[in-house]
C-alpha cells in the first residue's frame, strides 16, 4: 500500500462548493482506480491524503499537479504503508474549523519536519 500526502493552494474561485463538487467526482473515478483518501480544506490551503497502490497514486498525484485550478503543489510525505487510513472513502472531504486551524497548522509542520527528518536519513546512509 502507497500513500502520499501534499499540501497545494486553491485558485481564487475555487469555492468550498466547487470542491465538494470536485469531491464527489474524485470518489466515483478513484473507485474504479482502487484509490482512497481524504481532503482538508482551510481557506484557499488543501492538504490531501492518496492511497492506493503506487503506480496509481503516483499518477493521480501527477495530474492533480498539472490541474491549473492548484498552485504550489508540494509531496510532504510518500511512503510505504501496511494500511489504507481511510479505507472507507474514496474521498472524503472536510473543512477545517476556524477552531482548528492550528492543529491543520501543526500536522503540516509535523509532516514536513518527518519527511525532512527522513530525508537527513537516507542521505547520512547514502
Amino acid at each position: 500500500m502507497y500513500q502520499l500526502i501534499y499540501q497545494s493552494a486553491c485558485r481564487t474561485g475555487l469555492t468550498l462548493d466547487v470542491l465538494r463538487e470536485i469531491a464527489q467526482e474524485s470518489a466515483k473515478r478513484n473507485r474504479e482506480r482502487g484509490i482512497t483518501g481524504v481532503m482538508l480544506v482551510q481557506d484557499r490551503n488543501v492538504v490531501q491524503v492518496l492511497e492506493g497502490e503506487e503506480d496509481a497514486v503516483r499518477a493521480l498525484y501527477n495530474k492533480i499537479s498539472k490541474d491549473n485550478r492548484h498552485g504550489a503543489c508540494t509531496v510532504l510525505l510518500p511512503r510505504h504503508c501496511e494500511a489504507r487510513a481511510f479505507s472507507d472513502w474514496h474521498m472524503g472531504l472536510s473543512e477545517v474549523e476556524p477552531d482548528d486551524e492550528d492543529l491543520f497548522r501543526l500536522a503540516v509542520s509535523t509532516i514536513k519536519a518527518r519527511q525532512r527528518e527522513r530525508d537527513k536519513g537516507l542521505k547520512l546512509s547514502a
